[in-house]
Order: C-alpha cells, then structure tokens, then sequence
C-alpha cells in the first residue's frame, strides 16, 4: 500500500505546529519514517525553509493529506504508530499451536507412574555389610601391640611438648631431686622501709604494668609523675655509687626514643641540678621523630641551658658512670 502513494504531492501537519509539503519520495514500513523530496518546512513565526530532502517519523505527524491522486479522492492517512494488537493475535495462534502438538503427542493425558524407576533400598544393601566380622578380621590381621597405638598415646595424660619432642617419643623421666642435705637454703627476699621498718609488697611486671595503665586512664598527669619519680630513684641510686666509691663523679647518659630514654633524661637533669657534670647523648637518627616524653625532656634541657649531643662517637674521653637508658 505504501507504494500508492510514491510521488504524490502531500502536505503533513506536525504536532509541534509545523507544516511540511513536498513529494513523496519514500515510506519505510519498519521504521514508519516518510521522507520528502523538494519539501518546504513552514515553522511559526519564521519564513519557509526548502530543503532537497527531509524524512519525518510518524509518531511525530498529527495529519497528512495527499493531492493527485490519481483514482481516489484526497484522503487523510493517520499512520499506525503500533503493532501490538497484531503481536498478540500471533502469540495466541502459536499457543494454540503448542497445545495442539502436546495433545498429538499424547502427553497430556498419560499416565507418568509407568515412567518411574524403583527407589533405592538403603537398608537392604546395608543389612549387607556386617561391621562385627569385618572389624574382627582387622583386629586379627593387625599385629602391632597396644603399647605403639597412637590410641592408647592419647589416653595418657596430655602435657605441652618441647619443640625438641616428638608426639611418640619415649617420656623422659625428670631428675630426681638431690638430697636434702645438699639444698641450697632458701632466701627470702624482703623490702622493708628505712625508717619505721614497715614491710613493702613485691609485685611481678604483669602487676606493676596493670596499676600503671589503670593510674594513666584515671590520672591524665600520672604519666609525667611517674617519671620524675622514676627519675628521682635513679638519680639518688647514681649519685650513692659516686659517693661510696671515692669516683670523680664524671657522668655520660644514653637515652633512646622511648620512655625509658625519658626517665633517663629526667635523670640526667635532676644530677646536673646537684653538680653533677653529666655528659647527654640521644640516640635517634631523626629529631623530627621523638616521642612525645622524650620531647618533653629533651625541651626542658634546652631551656635550661644544657647541652645534648645526637651521635655517640661525638662523646670523647673516659667516664666513671654509664647510664644506658637506650631500650625498654
């Protein structure tokens, strides 16, 4: 039918209010696109605009008339802009075509229980394997003796293995212990204050860290009072040793990045404060990288006018005392 209207003179309204005319050049079913040859486009407001060629879609074509036709009047064309009714009459006919060949091919209305296989028996293939007697020929076939089975090692009481040890090697008896006579006697060690005589408790590391990190969490300051207070025993500890030994009391200090280098620094000011001449040596490739104690120390130094060094072999000459507060 398209054909019928190729080279017709046609005039084409537009929803947009635009009015195209022109000759019917082609008409692509597919794509329902109608493309004009010597068309005039006449837009609202501007003059008209003619062109060699122009294409228009048909969902965008409100109305289109053709004139000279050469054995019908002109008629007013509405194109299909959709295919659905079509489509559905073909899915139906093709349902219906699928139903016809399952009735032709008998499957909807036999009997598919004929179809089915047997269901497998476990049972009657299990009363088949008698465990007692097969297990009894693996116990009379098996000569190892009791003593080397690996279970009966696993009834014995279990203890954490050396990583010298094997999991079936001998036990190894532990020495007896000597004789009471040759003992040594038990010290025991206790810590009691020097003027009243007052007993003091020994606490192991693991309890001292637990009160230290408790006393941190409830005292924002604790941390710089335990290591002046830290600092203060090792300094009274030092200037002790001086003063018993008759030595010249001359001092050297090694601190590293770490709390331990901060008590040492504290230490080192606390001697320089009592005329001790005490040489300060901070051992750290990079000053930018001080913890924060260390750095906290290490300004009080400067403000107070004490020298430091940074490189242990810039420290010249012999020395009585060596305080290593590098690690811990």
């Amino acid at each position: 039918m398209a054909e019928a209207f190729l080279g017709l003179k046609a005039t084409i309204l537009l929803h947009n209010g635009a009015k195209i005319e022109g000759t019917i050049y082609d008409v692509d079913p597919n794509t329902k696109q109608i493309t004009l040859k010597d068309a005039t486009l006449h837009f609202f407001g501007q003059l008209p605009y003619h062109t060699p060629i122009h294409g228009v879609y048909g969902r965008d074509i409100k109305d289109l008339f053709a004139e000279s036709y050469p054995q019908h009047e002109p008629e007013m064309i509405t194109p299909s802009l959709s295919t659905s009714k079509s489509k559905k009459r073909k899915q139906r006919q093709n349902r219906k075509n699928m139903n016809n060949n399952k009735n032709a091919q008998g499957w909807a209305d036999t009997d598919v229980n004929s179809f089915r296989e047997e269901e497998f028996d476990f049972q009657k293939h299990l009363d088949k394997f008698n465990k007692a007697e097969i297990f009894a020929e693996i116990r009379d076939s098996d000569k190892t003796s009791k003593e080397d089975l690996l279970v009966t090692h696993n009834r014995l009481p279990q203890r954490n293995l050396l990583p010298t040890e094997n999991v079936l090697d001998a036990p190894i008896k532990p020495p007896s212990p000597p004789p009471s006579s040759m003992r040594a006697p038990a010290i025991s060690t206790a810590l009691k204050t020097a003027t009243s005589g007052t007993p003091c408790p020994l606490l192991s590391v693991t309890e001292l860290a637990r009160i230290q990190r408790k006393c941190t969490t409830l005292l924002p300051r604790f941390e710089d009072l335990a290591i002046e207070n830290s600092a203060r025993g090792a300094a009274v500890l030092a200037m002790r040793l001086l003063r018993h030994s008759h030595l010249s009391s001359s001092i050297v200090i090694l601190a590293g990045n770490t709390r331990i280098g901060a008590i040492g620094l504290a230490t080192a000011r606390l001697l320089i404060n009592r005329g001790y001449p005490a040489t300060i040596c901070i051992v750290c490739h990079d000053r930018q990288a001080l913890c924060s104690d260390v750095a906290r120390e290490e300004e009080l130094l400067h403000s107070f006018g004490i020298p430091v060094v940074y490189d242990p072999s810039r420290i010249q000459g012999a020395y009585d005392l060596v305080m290593d507060a590098i690690l811990g």
